[in-house]
């Protein structure tokens, strides 16, 4: 059957369905591709927001770490001067005990004197 014995009613009705047809194509397509464009942007943001993520973590952890290690440092410090200070403690009562011993032997010595 040929388009010319077509009556008018059909020639309409064709020519709707094929606008119809590419209309809908046309719709497919371009949802199609800004599905494509969203998934990009969604992709590139997602991506973003975990380098953000992931470096304000690593700032966190590096914090956490200088504060470890000024504690540490403290607490070495803190040791150090503990260790000085028995030190100079040890120090301290070795010179008394030395005068102890000086004056002992001069008494000693004294005595000694005195009896021979």
């Amino acid at each position: 059957m040929s388009l010319r014995q077509l009556s008018i009613q059909w020639k309409i009705t064709l020519l709707a369905g094929l606008c119809l047809a590419g209309i809908v194509t046309l719709l497919v397509g371009l949802s199609l591709y800004r599905m494509e464009h969203s998934s990009a942007l969604v992709k590139a943001s997602s991506m973003e927001m975990l380098n953000e993520a992931a470096q304000a973590r690593i700032e966190a952890q590096g914090e956490a770490a200088l504060v470890v290690a000024a504690q540490f440092a403290l607490a070495a410090e803190e040791f150090v001067l503990a260790v000085q200070g028995i030190g100079f403690e040890h120090q301290r009562q070795a010179e008394q005990v030395g005068v102890g011993l000086q004056r002992r032997l001069h008494l000693a010595g004294q005595v000694l004197a005195q009896v021979e």
